[in-house]
């Protein structure tokens, strides 16, 4: 298995995404952006993305970023409303949904590969 990569205090999350959009992290293959320091990035937000890594290697990146921007944007058609558009995507749901379960072995290595006690 691949390891999982976390980067913290990267540029774009922290200079593109959290002011444009006050989000905090990005997952792009087995990669992990973070905002932030390690010191205040969660384990919780840490699983969240490595569930993101699962949706991608199971759809694969474009098929996935295509259908999470389109979902984002649909959604966003309906209600008007950034977040609600986003906490509406379905890899979001399922992300929400799973991050607070046991942790599995990518969670774990990626938790390790950051630096992370547990």
């Amino acid at each position: 298995m691949k390891p999982i990569h976390i980067r913290f205090e990267h540029w774009y999350p922290k200079r593109i995404l959290l002011p444009l959009f006050g989000l905090t992290a990005i997952t792009l293959g087995r990669t992990l952006y973070f905002a932030r320091s390690k010191q205040n990035v969660s384990i919780t937000l840490i699983k969240h993305e490595v569930i993101h890594v699962h949706q991608m290697e199971r759809l694969g990146l474009i098929r996935f970023g295509l259908r999470y921007f389109g979902e984002y944007t649909w959604n966003f058609l309906r209600m008007w409303d950034r977040n609600r558009a986003y906490l509406a995507i379905s890899f979001e749901a399922e992300a929400y949904g799973k991050q607070n379960r046991v942790m599995g072995q990518d969670e774990a290595d990626a938790l390790r590969e950051g630096g992370y006690e547990f």
